[in-house]
C-alpha cells in the first residue's frame, strides 16, 4: 500500500498534468455526488421548517453539517478557480516557455475555471432549489387561506416569484407545488400533458398533500442540471452568454460577474503567455527602435 502511495505522489510531481487532472476529477465527483448524501437528511427538516414561525428556528446538527460541508465546496471551488490563473500566472513570470506545454497550461486553466464555477453553480442550485420549493408551498398555503384572492390568482394566472439562483435550467433538484412531479401524486398516468407551466389550479390542488409528498429530492435530474451549469458557465468564461440561462439572485449574479472578469483576465493572461514564448516576436520587440524623449 506504501508503495502504491509513493508512486502515485512520484505521478503527481513528474508530471505536469497529473495534478490537474486529479484536482479537477475529484472536484467533479465530490460536488456531483454531494446531494446524493445530503437530500434526505435536508428532507427531515421540512415539517418542522416549513410552518415554523421563529425567524431563528434551530435546525438539526445533521442539517447544519451539511449546511457547512456545502460552504466548504463552494469555497474551494472558488479557490481552485484563483489556483488554477495563479498557476499560469507564475509560469508566465518563470519563463518556462514549451511549445506544447505551454498551449496545454492555458487550456488546463480553462478547464480549472469551467468547472470550479460549473461546481459553484450546481451546488448553489442544489440550496435554492430546495429553498424555493419551501418558500412557495408555504406562500401558497397561506394565500389559499384567502378564498377571494385565491380564486383571483387561479382567473388570472398569477404566480409567486421564483427563489432559484438561474433560470433556464431544463430541470431541477427538489420537486415543488408548481412543478409536474406534484401534478402526478393525482394525475400518475397523464402528468406529463400538462402543460408548462403548471396551471395555477393545479398548484393550489398540491396543497391538499403533505409537505413531504410534495418536496422531494429528484436525484435522476443531476445529470441535466450539471451539464446546464457547465453549459452557463463555459457560455460566461468566453462571455458568449446567449441568454437561455440567466442569473437571478444576488449571489449567483456575483458569481458570475467573478467569472466573467476572470475570463477576460485568463484571456489576457494566455495571450501574454503565448507571445512572449515566440523568438521572432521578442527579437522584434527588441529591434523597434524607441521614441526620443523631448530634451
Amino acid at each position: 500500500m506504501n508503495q502504491f502511495i509513493n508512486v502515485f505522489l512520484r505521478l503527481i510531481r513528474n508530471n505536469y498534468l497529473a495534478k490537474p487532472v486529479l484536482i479537477t476529477s475529484t472536484s467533479v465527483v465530490v460536488s456531483y455526488y454531494f446531494p446524493d448524501l445530503t437530500a434526505e437528511i435536508v428532507r427531515k427538516d421540512i415539517p418542522r421548517v416549513l410552518f415554523h414561525k421563529a425567524a431563528n428556528l434551530p435546525l438539526s446538527v445533521y442539517t447544519q453539517l451539511s449546511i457547512f460541508f456545502i460552504l466548504a465546496i463552494l469555497l474551494a471551488s472558488c479557490l481552485m478557480a484563483f489556483y488554477g490563473v495563479w498557476g499560469l500566472v507564475r509560469y508566465i513570470m518563470a519563463r518556462n516557455h514549451q511549445g506544447k506545454r505551454k498551449i496545454i497550461l492555458i487550456l488546463v486553466t480553462y478547464v480549472y475555471m469551467i468547472v470550479a464555477f460549473a461546481n459553484t453553480y450546481y451546488l448553489i442550485t442544489y440550496v435554492t432549489d430546495f429553498l424555493d420549493s419551501l418558500y412557495k408551498y408555504r406562500i401558497y398555503y397561506e394565500i389559499s387561506q384567502n378564498q377571494e384572492l385565491k380564486n383571483l390568482m387561479i382567473e388570472k394566472e398569477m404566480r409567486v416569484r421564483d427563489f432559484s439562483s438561474f433560470s433556464g435550467f431544463h430541470d431541477r433538484f427538489w420537486s415543488g407545488v408548481d412543478t409536474k412531479d406534484a401534478v402526478q401524486l393525482w394525475m400518475p398516468d397523464s402528468y406529463r400533458q400538462v402543460p408548462d407551466p403548471v396551471p395555477v389550479a393545479f398548484i393550489f390542488k398540491a396543497l391538499n398533500y403533505r409537505p413531504p409528498q410534495v418536496i422531494h429530492y429528484l436525484g435522476g435530474n443531476k445529470l441535466s442540471v450539471y451539464t446546464d451549469c457547465v453549459y452557463f458557465s463555459t457560455t460566461t468564461i468566453t462571455t458568449l452568454g446567449y441568454g437561455d440561462i440567466a442569473p437571478q439572485s444576488g449571489l449567483s449574479k456575483l458569481l458570475v460577474s467573478l467569472e466573467a472578469v476572470l475570463g477576460q483576465v485568463l484571456l489576457a493572461l494566455g495571450i501574454a503567455s503565448a507571445f512572449s514564448g515566440i523568438p521572432a516576436v521578442r527579437h522584434f520587440i527588441k529591434t523597434v527602435p524607441r521614441p526620443k524623449k523631448d530634451r
